[in-house]
């Protein structure tokens, strides 16, 4: 997750050290090759980047995902602006994703930020990079990074969609795939009133 699967960044890894203390010299110490690649990875792909990484803190830590007026309004972008423009360049490039809930329209559609090394970053390297060596073996016990984890599980579901349904012999019917999400009702505590 910490290198997002990008096999140059993954040529740094060094045999003889833990998991841990790889992420903790290629993310955490200033002279690691992920130090300072986040604003670096967005400039070098798009113009006028500011729009996209504002988008892309919007989506942070969003689990369910927004739609787009959701996106607007976290992001504080106008209206205009070219924000479809610029979700549609996030998608095209793999660093979100679309869901459209189930029995929902389109423009109900919830976006949701599937990039692995953008959400390591904004979860727990842009706000820890100064705590010194060893900081991630003390992060990966949290339960951020527990979340982060079952978020990455969840893209490689829907990812596999297709070849869960022709293993299980029924990629030949017709069906979809949907996001869905649960609203929490709140119970109303019972009162009791005694005379």
């Amino acid at each position: 997750m910490a290198m997002g699967g990008v096999p140059h960044y993954l040529d740094e890894i060094e045999a003889g050290k833990s998991a841990a203390q790889n992420i903790d010299a290629i993310c955490f110490s200033e002279n690691g090759l992920l130090w300072d690649e986040f604003p670096k990875l967005y400039a070098s792909l798009f113009e006028n980047s500011e729009t996209h990484v504002k988008i892309i803190r919007a989506l942070t830590g969003k689990q369910k995902g927004l739609t787009r007026s959701e996106i607007v309004q976290n992001s504080r972008l106008s209206e205009g602006g070219g924000v479809s423009t610029v979700i549609g360049e996030l998608l095209h490039s793999g660093f979100i994703s679309t869901y459209q809930p189930f029995g929902k329209k389109k423009k109900d559609s919830l976006y949701r930020l599937t990039d692995e090394y953008s959400l390591f970053y904004l979860q727990f390297m842009e706000s820890n990079r100064q705590q010194g060596a060893g900081i991630w073996q003390q992060l990966s016990k949290t339960q951020a990074y527990i979340k982060l984890g079952r978020l990455r599980l969840r893209k490689h579901l829907s990812e596999a969609y297709p070849a869960n349904q022709k293993a299980l012999g029924i990629s030949g019917v017709y069906s979809t795939a949907s996001s869905f999400s649960k609203k929490e009702q709140r119970r109303k505590k019972a009162s009791s009133s005694t005379c």
